[in-house]
């Protein structure tokens, strides 16, 4: 507006043309500075994302490396994990021999018991065999 106020205080002695000549090329150097002011805010954009790319293909790669490392740390894990695997056995494998084993303590109960029953019976012979010595040996002392 200002310029325009400007250029309306030409002299009137100046032809038309020589007004509207100084017009236009007052209004192209006004265009050239606007160009020249988004050019350069246009560029500083371009440089700021050049930037904010960059650091982004940098993080990327970074993360990467980082992911890399937990991939073959997982890999050595699964390596491990398989191996140990190897040593395991089977559900009904441990369920047979737990049954084996309680097969086992059942017959270890019943020989003992059944021995146990026997020195039961061992035992009371012996007692009775000593009772009866004891009373012999009364009987023949008691003679003499």
């Amino acid at each position: 507006m200002i310029k325009e106020e400007q250029h309306t205080c030409l002299s009137p002695n100046l032809s038309l043309d020589v007004r509207l000549a100084i017009l236009a090329t007052s209004q192209i150097k006004d265009v050239e500075a606007i160009r020249s002011e988004m050019l350069l805010q246009f560029t500083n954009a371009q440089k700021a994302l050049d930037a904010a790319f960059a650091s982004q293909k940098s993080a990327l790669e970074l993360k990467s490396a980082d992911n890399e490392k937990h991939f073959m740390a997982l890999n050595g894990e699964a390596e491990r994990l398989k191996s140990m695997q190897s040593t395991y056995i089977s559900r009904e494998m441990a369920e047979q021999r737990f049954r084996e084993i309680i097969d086992r303590i059942d017959d270890l109960k019943s020989s003992r018991d059944i021995s146990g029953g026997r020195q039961s019976v061992i035992s009371a012979i012996v007692a009775f065999v000593v009772s009866i010595i004891i009373v012999l040996i009364n009987i023949y002392f008691s003679k003499h």
